[in-house]
């Protein structure tokens, strides 16, 4: 990954790095890695800046002129796969 930086996350043994082309999630604990696309991981760090799913979604619809229930449902998809796997934002 070329320019890496960080996004919060919670969690023991949790672990993040992200670039321009997605962000990969390193979970000690579990012996795991989680992979996010792009889009995914700017949904991530969306949340993790405290903005709100409203927000977000307004965010990327506008970002890459996709309809908000597309987005909506994308979100959720993502925010229950990780609740599953327990990572959580940690907000800034």
């Amino acid at each position: 990954m070329t320019s890496s930086s960080q996004l919060n996350v919670s969690g023991p043994g949790l672990h993040v790095e992200a670039s321009k082309d997605g962000a990969v999630f390193l979970d000690l604990e579990h012996d795991r890695l989680l992979k996010l696309n792009p889009v995914g991981a700017e949904m991530w760090n969306l949340i993790s800046t405290g903005n709100t799913e409203s927000q977000i979604i307004d965010s990327i619809a506008q970002n890459y002129s996709v309809d908000k229930q597309t987005v909506a449902t994308d979100l959720h998809a993502l925010l229950g796969r990780f609740s599953e796997l327990g990572v959580t934002p940690n907000p800034k």
